[in-house]
């Protein structure tokens, strides 16, 4: 055990540190525009194309998917892709930040309208919920 640290000590300075196969990050985003909002969305079923109609676009810039990739360099200006699982690639997709907030705001508020949906009313005449049971009798 020694012997292992003494190696650790002397590894070479410049040397990538080591980074375990289990804990790797291989969907992370590094080299981010602060301006944008990203997100890898899987090449398969016309789903590039939704999220272009919505207003995101392919990430071509100096952004990086993924930890090194010294295998695999991509030039600036090319699509980023990274395999993300069953013979599926994924791309590197972005949208500017106020239109993802303007997005996220939509969608809260249509689950907010939905959840105020289900709770009842009682001034239309119409009588429970689904937190109380009352009963009509005679």
């Amino acid at each position: 055990m020694a012997n292992e640290k003494e190696t650790v000590a002397r590894a070479p300075r410049g040397r990538p540190t080591r980074k375990s196969v289990g804990v790797r990050n291989r969907l992370g985003v590094t080299n981010k525009d602060p301006e944008f909002e990203y997100r890898i969305v899987t090449d398969k079923d016309g789903r590039v194309d939704q999220f272009r109609e919505a207003g995101w676009e392919l990430a071509t810039g100096q952004e990086d998917v993924g930890v090194s990739r010294l295998s695999q360099p991509s030039a600036e200006g090319s699509v980023k892709q990274v395999h993300v699982g069953n013979g599926d690639k994924g791309v590197l997709m972005k949208i500017r930040k106020d239109w993802y907030e303007e997005d996220q705001k939509a969608k809260s508020d249509f689950i907010n309208e939905k959840e105020a949906a289900i709770v009842n009313d009682r001034s239309d005449g119409k009588y429970g919920d689904i937190r109380t049971r009352v009963s009509r009798t005679g």
